[in-house]
């Protein structure tokens, strides 16, 4: 039933694919209200004192790129005073301090903190590069006046991980209250919206959510939701314009292994937002870099995809999640980050291996390695230590061409 249900409202949003006036007022829409988006976070710093990013994909690198020239701007820079970063536990700050109070900078004190943020480690290069300019930018400052970085997720305690239910434990019950911790910690960070400070919250797609129901018409409460429920103003949601996670069905492919984002549980495409019908419009004008709010605006009206489609009441709109998208150029174009290989030290090869020892049992474990074509835990820290440059978005490429959209 539920997945019906799914398929209703994503039919019902495929109406305006073959509306032409649809496509018209996203056209007039995007002349008359777009932005340069570095202009548009700008002004939007000006007057909320929390940015809410969603990089769409993790391992993306073009909202890092964009997170780096933005930051390099000094109408905003001089405005922000904290970042805040999903991915990372919360008990690193310690070691994340360590790394921007010392100068020159040392990147190795990134490598415990990094290597704590997953069970294989953080391995996306697009984070140590975006602390390499934040910690230049601080350089030239006075101690008071730099830009402060925040670990917000979870605390990471890979050392108490000794069995399978450790590790369930630590990716199901302890990940409960995940979105709530997040919250208090840039409340408190941000001087409880006090106006003092300002800052932007780098995340990825749910904790970005102002505002999605359930069925039952509840709320279903992420990050963003806080903010947005109990603090209505002071924070604005931005979503990438990059490939949208498109929930069809729930599963149980156990020769997936279980992850802390669910995905095992699912079964799940790529696709673009609004039937494709944005970026017809955004390629109409020439895939320019641009801003624009959802409020208002007929790009608002696309139907709500995500990955809590199957929770979600239907006939929601992405302007019931996010405040405004921006586009950075075709979504086919987008790149994987490299990986950051310098966090596989020997030692911490060894650590990675027992983590997946401990985290599966055998057979899980076998089933694992043989799905990703490896020989032993060996060949996956060899991969690891490895490293692959930056190249196509698997995600991104997974939509396919704007021609074979309906």
């Amino acid at each position: 039933m539920r997945f019906m249900i799914v398929l209703l409202v994503w039919c019902c949003g495929a109406a305006n694919a073959q509306n032409p006036g649809h496509l018209e007022a996203l056209r007039t829409d995007l002349a008359n209200a777009g932005m340069d988006p570095i202009e548009f976070a700008t002004s939007a710093l000006g007057s909320h004192e929390l940015l809410i990013f969603d990089d769409a994909v993790h391992s993306a690198l073009d909202p890092w790129v964009f997170y780096q020239s933005l930051l390099e701007a000094p109408d905003f820079n001089t405005q922000l005073t904290d970042i805040f970063v999903e991915t990372l536990p919360v008990n690193e700050q310690p070691r994340l301090d360590a790394y921007f109070n010392t100068y020159p900078a040392e990147p190795d004190l990134l490598l415990p903190v990094l290597q704590s943020a997953a069970i294989t480690g953080w391995r996306y290069r697009s984070y140590p590069d975006l602390f390499a300019t934040i910690h230049a930018i601080n350089a030239e400052r006075e101690p008071a006046n730099r830009i402060r970085v925040h670990a917000v997720s979870r605390p990471a305690y890979w050392a108490q991980i000794e069995t399978p239910a450790d590790f369930h434990t630590y990716i199901g019950p302890a990940l409960a209250g995940r979105d709530a911790q997040m919250y208090a910690v840039i409340y408190r960070a941000l001087d409880r919206l006090s106006g003092d400070r300002r800052g932007m919250f780098l995340t990825n797609t749910r904790h970005a959510y102002n505002g999605l129901h359930r069925s039952d018409g509840s709320l279903i409460w992420n990050t963003a939701t806080y903010f947005r429920q109990w603090h209505p103003g002071h924070s604005l949601s931005i979503r990438f314009n990059g490939p949208l996670l498109y929930v069809e069905q729930r599963s149980d492919d156990s020769d997936r292994g279980a992850t802390a984002e669910g995905l095992e549980n699912i079964q799940y495409s790529w696709v673009r937002a609004d039937q494709g019908q944005w970026d017809r419009v955004f390629a109409q004008a020439g895939d320019r870099s641009v801003a624009i709010s959802l409020t208002g605006t007929a790009f608002g009206e696309a139907p709500y995809a995500g990955n809590s489609m199957l929770s979600a009441a239907p006939g929601q709109t992405m302007a019931d999640v996010y405040d405004a998208v921006i586009h950075l150029g075709p979504v086919t174009g987008w790149q994987n980050a490299a990986d950051y290989a310098d966090i596989y030290t020997p030692e911490f090869r060894r650590e990675v291996a027992r983590r997946y020892r401990a985290a599966y049992s055998p057979d899980d474990l076998a089933a694992f390695l043989d799905s990703e074509n490896l020989a032993d835990l060996d060949a996956l820290t060899d991969e690891l230590a490895n490293g692959r440059p930056v190249r196509p978005l698997p995600q991104a490429l997974a939509v396919g061409a704007l021609a074979e959209q309906p």
